[in-house]
């Protein structure tokens, strides 16, 4: 019974160890109690706002139909003005070039980094893109810095597109990306090399071992130092699961397991596959250089050959929105729907759950550690 005219903190002071630690405990459970109700009204706003955005059609298959309608738009105008720029204002393809090659790739990093992609990106086509970016502004006038570049943008660049069936599917950014990584640096040295003051400055003609070995100063120093990257990074790549294009071919080699490229490269086990591949990348870089030779000096011959690939992208486009787009699009859109659906009957349920919950506590908690002394 609590004393008249006894202050409080005299009142407090006069209760026993056990009392004190009760007392402590009950204010502790307040203020947990306090915390987890703050803690759920934040969890139960974040739900709601990621419904309302479900609501709002992030999501929708009109959502989809818009910025795949919008990136068709973008590339098929990219297309038309890089044609024109070509034509009537070469001076400017090397900035148009750079300005669209980081866009595109800023996008693609961080789509392949959520997917644990983002490896792919120092393969070698990267690196011969920012390579050349580096040259048009650093070394615009070299005569050597710019044949090296032209074997390669001319040589294994143009080649990876009947290989790797690159296509001109415009609404599809990624495809779209591939696409200008491939056929766009032959078409940039094709307007420094005919419509600019460098193709007075530039030998007429470019012979087969000097192609060669331009190319293969610029190849080896690159695939020298990719495999010092994979073999210093094993174990990260490993534990986080990423994915190289070395382990990409293993996977899904062109041609498919049964295909004459894995089964050569996969001749004498897998312990040298990847030794195998290296060399067999190698002697394709090796024939795609051979052309460069030929068509350095002659400008209809440099035509034909960049038209050549400019129409298998075509083809190939045409192929997939024939034969694959009508269906495939279509189940894509379904499926994108279809999970939004399950995501917003996650976050209602969540919600549901979050209103109904209560906090409960262990009966036994306050007495057990009030037996073992402990504060």
């Amino acid at each position: 019974m609590q004393q008249i005219g006894v202050p409080p903190r005299a009142l407090s002071r006069s209760l026993t160890p056990q009392e004190q630690i009760k007392d402590r405990l009950q204010k502790m459970r307040l203020k947990l109690k306090n915390t987890q109700a703050q803690v759920s009204q934040q969890f139960r706003e974040r739900i709601e706002k990621s419904h309302q955005k479900l609501k709002t059609g992030v999501v929708k298959p009109v959502t989809v139909h818009l910025r795949d309608s919008i990136t068709f738009t973008l590339s098929v105008t990219s297309l038309l003005l890089t044609a024109y720029f070509m034509g009537a204002y070469p001076e400017w393809m090397a900035a148009w070039y750079t300005v669209w090659l980081c866009a595109l790739l800023l996008l693609r990093f961080v789509a392949y980094y959520l997917s644990a992609w983002h490896l792919f990106m120092i393969d070698y086509c990267y690196f011969h893109n920012a390579t050349l970016v580096l040259v048009l502004f650093l070394y615009p006038n070299s005569v050597e810095l710019y044949q090296m570049l032209f074997t390669g943008s001319h040589g294994m660049l143009l080649w990876a597109i009947p290989l790797w069936s690159n296509a001109a599917v415009f609404h599809d950014y990624d495809k779209v990306t591939s696409a200008y990584l491939h056929i766009v640096p032959s078409l940039l040295q094709y307007s420094k090399r005919w419509h600019t003051e460098l193709m007075n400055e530039l030998p007429a003609t470019l012979s087969m071992g000097r192609a060669l070995y331009l190319h293969a100063c610029m190849y080896i120093f690159w695939q020298i130092s990719y495999s010092i990257f994979l073999h210093n990074e094993s174990q990260q790549i490993k534990s986080r699961r990423l994915t190289t294009s070395f382990g990409w071919l293993q996977e899904k080699p062109p041609g498919g397991k049964k295909g004459v490229l894995f089964r050569v490269a996969n001749m004498f086990g897998p312990s040298y596959l990847q030794l195998m591949f290296i060399l067999l990348q190698g002697v394709i870089q090796f024939c795609a250089t051979i052309p460069c030779s030929f068509i350095y000096g002659n400008r209809l011959l440099h035509s034909v050959y960049i038209l050549f690939f400019i129409l298998v992208l075509i083809w190939n486009g045409a192929r997939f929105y024939i034969e694959k787009f009508s269906k495939d699009y279509n189940d894509r859109v379904e499926r994108v729907y279809k999970a939004a659906l399950a995501m917003e009957a996650i976050a209602m349920e969540s919600i549901a759950n979050q209103r109904d919950g209560t906090v409960h506590h262990n009966p036994h908690e306050g007495s057990q550690m009030a037996t073992s002394g402990e504060p």
